[in-house]
């Protein structure tokens, strides 16, 4: 059975709060949806149950943990330990926006969501993701959606059929421009190493 889907609806109407809290809710119980990003479409789960569903449907994960999405710049300090201020004002910049960005991991944080004792964080230009990740308690985890070596989807109707089958909800938005959020991390003198090119360029952040 296909994943039920939904248009998104205009920002801050009774629909749109309406749609926020049944994700909220869904994807609470572990329950998996497919949601517009801001150059592809993405596959997100929640907590613990929905880590453990993400690695069943994605595949291929088994050592690389999924990107936690995060509601504003200041929710870095629940995830990651404390930056200097020259970092913190760079993200601040970039943020939102389709930038994922490599930090040391708290070190209570659950290893299910780091590697290397790193965690992987993006504050989302997308309001939906923003909003969503605002109100779930546990961490919203997000990869593309597809299955690991296959080309992440421009549209809802490019994820594969399988793959819906295996989601609760999913929301269209119409087509992306086929790029995902560029990867980074800071060099040890303070500057941003780029790991994967996307749409967010260094140069947008000067």
């Amino acid at each position: 059975m296909d994943a039920e889907c939904s248009q998104l609806p205009e920002q801050e109407t009774a629909d749109w709060r309406a749609l926020i809290e049944r994700l909220a809710g869904g994807l609470g119980e572990g329950k998996l949806a497919l949601l517009p990003a801001e150059g592809v479409y993405g596959l997100h789960g929640c907590g613990p149950a929905g880590h453990r569903r993400l690695q069943e449907v994605k595949g291929g994960r088994s050592e690389s943990p999924f990107i936690i999405l995060i509601s504003s710049p200041a929710q870095v300090s629940r995830y990651a330990a404390d930056l200097c201020a020259e970092d913190r004002s760079c993200l601040e910049h970039a943020w939102p926006g389709p930038l994922t960005i490599v930090l040391p991991a708290l070190a209570d944080l659950s290893p299910i969501y780091t590697l290397s004792g790193s965690v992987a964080l993006r504050c989302p230009g997308d309001a939906l993701l923003r909003d969503l990740a605002a109100a779930l308690e546990e961490p919203l985890l997000s990869t593309s959606a597809n299955r690991s070596g296959k080309a992440a989807p421009r549209s809802y109707g490019e994820i594969d059929s399988d793959l819906r089958a295996q989601c609760w909800m999913g929301v269209d938005d119409g087509p992306r421009g086929g790029t995902g959020s560029t990867v980074a991390r800071f060099d040890q003198s303070g500057k941003l190493a780029i790991l994967r090119p996307g749409l967010w360029k260094p140069d947008h952040s000067s």
